[in-house]
């Protein structure tokens, strides 16, 4: 009996799959830019154990000269990272594809597309009710809960604080909404005052908040602020993998053309990303 394989079957039973580095194709995505990679899996079950110590540093401290090193007795614990895989397909005339420019366009849209919902799905997926782990978990359903801003920087200050407070901590970014971060640049330093907190935010350069490089992005809730430590955010992700098939519609003469991505994220200490709510009555 014949074996079937795909070196000897039409293409159709073999598609091609092109793999690509994120860093190349969605550099902008925000999983690149505030999460540290530990690793990758393919499938929904498994997932990427990344072993984690906690050392209480009361336990470390001088020891006279040729004196025993007493034992510590650190605590040993693990961060269970899952992913998902988002993917799209678009279904094309061959007639359209061939047109100058139009394979270059479609493939631009889809990537913004894929960006635009990697980000939104890192940061909002909520948490599955166990025990279930798919889909896996967005970043703020593993954050801490800041409480409001209020009219002045005073509750930004005390996120930066909680997130510095950590073993090695740093508050590396704050992301916010477009939304709340206007709402952040157009506080004022007194009733009356046409002078902002944060200044006039009109130089040039990246955006900062109290000195911490700023992401504003539409995949944060509207009314959400945060400030984290990305060392502490770690992630799991693949490449982005694009496939076309001139074959798989054969009896309507179009082209597929598909882009998938696998991901997942979490947070060694919740404490290292601190969530601000707007008010209420914020526009």
């Amino acid at each position: 009996m014949t074996t079937i394989t795909t070196t000897g079957s039409p293409k159709a039973w073999g598609l091609d799959v092109l793999g690509v580095k994120p860093e190349q194709v969605i550099p902008e995505a925000l999983i690149l830019q505030i999460t540290s990679k530990a690793g990758f899996v393919e499938g929904d079950s498994p997932a990427v154990r990344v072993p984690a110590i906690r050392i209480d540093q009361d336990e470390i401290g001088f020891v006279p000269e040729g004196q025993n090193i007493e034992e510590a007795d650190p605590n040993l614990a693990e961060l269970v990272l899952h992913t998902g895989k988002i993917a799209h397909l678009i279904k094309v005339s061959r007639e359209q594809i061939a047109q100058p420019e139009a394979l270059t366009t479609i493939l631009q849209g889809q990537k913004r597309a894929m960006i635009a919902k990697a980000d939104y799905a890192m940061l909002q997926t909520p948490a599955p009710v166990g025990p279930a782990t798919y889909p896996p978990a967005g970043l703020l359903a593993h954050a801490q809960d800041a409480g409001p801003i209020g009219d002045n920087l005073d509750a930004l200050i005390d996120a930066q604080t909680m997130v510095t407070s950590l073993p090695g901590g740093v508050a590396t970014h704050v992301l916010a909404s477009p939304n709340s971060y206007a709402y952040v640049r157009k506080l004022r330093k007194g009733t009356g005052s046409n002078e902002n907190i944060l200044g006039a935010g009109t130089e040039a350069g990246p955006l900062t908040v109290l000195g911490i490089p700023a992401l504003i992005t539409s995949a944060m809730p509207e009314n959400k602020i945060a400030v984290l430590d990305k060392n502490q955010i770690l992630s799991a992700y693949g490449d982005v993998l694009v496939a076309r098939s001139d074959e798989f519609y054969f009896d309507s003469d179009n082209v597929a053309l598909r882009a998938t991505f696998r991901f997942g994220v979490g947070i060694l200490d919740p404490q290292a990303v601190q969530v601000l709510t707007l008010p209420d009555d914020t526009p």
